[in-house]
């Protein structure tokens, strides 16, 4: 969590999005918003268009393919958010992430958009351990 943001940020995998969703979907979810909507009832889950952070429609994305969406709820009164970004994979359908560093030395590269922005290797990202140092799960 970044201290001067006013909500939760965190990443997924979007393979292990689309794994998920091809596993608990059925034919009346259109995307990963609304069957987390159906299993989370009492929050709001919606697309969010990357780098505008306007909301959008259910019907303008389908399954994991949107790059964010966020899950907000009120609790007494207070209302919150965790903005979910997914993360790509070299390995993924679509082979992103060609131009982050070490991709060409065969690792497995991490990035935020498909043209290799925001890189990292996966290998320094799973798998998540509890740090007892901060608290945090992180690598």
């Amino acid at each position: 969590f970044i201290p001067w943001d006013v909500d939760g940020d965190m990443s997924i995998m979007k393979s292990d999005c689309r794994k998920s969703f091809d596993k608990y979907a059925s034919p009346e979810h259109k995307n990963v918003a609304s069957l987390l909507q159906e299993l989370m009832p009492d929050y709001e889950v919606y697309g969010i268009e990357l780098g505008v952070g306007s909301g959008l429609e259910e019907d303008e994305w389908e399954g994991c393919e949107n790059p964010e969406f966020r899950v907000y709820h009120v609790l007494n009164g207070t209302a919150c958010h965790v903005d979910v970004f997914q993360q790509l994979q070299s390995t993924d359908p679509e082979e992103p992430c060609q131009a982050c560093p070490g991709y060409l030395d065969g690792e497995v590269t991490v990035c935020r958009y498909p043209e290799g922005e925001v890189c990292g290797l996966r290998d320094d990202f799973l798998p998540m351990t509890w740090d007892h140092l901060s608290w945090a799960d992180c690598k």
